[in-house]
């Protein structure tokens, strides 16, 4: 299969996510959507035309040691910072790295299935909200957020707000039954 016969009728999302990328400030999308309609696809493709400036990252269900390892490599790919970003382990150190770092170049980060890192690191979206709201809003970054699952769809609902979100049960699914 090959890239036209993928983006038929993709033309519109690919257009969403050239207008973001081409803005001047920080802008964020959350894309989310049930399993195999290539989401991820469209991404990696959207990656490939900016591959000079994007952090593609998979979220995984490993340690958050291992996933900020792993995401440090791929930034590091990016931004070649030398040694520097293997010294961190944690997200809130990930966090804080763009607070005192100039990004001229537009810098996208896309952190595809989101919701692995969501769901085995506790303080990750409290923590990435804190980033968003006191260091990346102030950055020439695009963020990219994609999941599947419920979470990504609550999180993405209430502002990935901590306080409401630690009010939802995750037993329950959000989703409206039709009656």
């Amino acid at each position: 299969m090959n890239d036209k016969e993928v983006f038929v009728g993709r033309q519109k999302e690919l257009g969403l996510l050239e207008s973001l990328y081409d803005s001047d400030k920080f802008e964020m999308l959350i894309l989310h959507g049930r399993r195999r309609v290539d989401k991820t696809y469209l991404l990696s493709h959207f990656a490939k035309l900016h591959k000079d400036n994007t952090v593609y990252f998979t979220g995984d269900k490993c340690s958050e040691k291992i996933s900020v390892q792993t995401f440090c490599e791929e930034l590091n790919k990016v931004i070649n910072s030398g040694d520097f970003l293997n010294s961190f382990t944690a997200w809130n150190d990930v966090y804080s790295f763009p607070k005192n770092t100039e990004i001229i170049e537009r810098l996208v980060l896309i952190i595809d299935e989101f919701t692995y890192l969501y769901n085995s690191t506790p303080a990750y979206d409290s923590g990435l909200q804190n980033a968003i709201d006191k260091i990346l809003k102030s950055k020439n970054i695009f963020l990219i957020l994609c999941g599947s699952e419920d979470s990504l769809v609550a999180y993405s609902i209430l502002d990935g707000i901590p306080l409401y979100l630690s009010l939802f049960d995750d037993k329950i699914s959000i989703k409206v039954k039709k009656m």
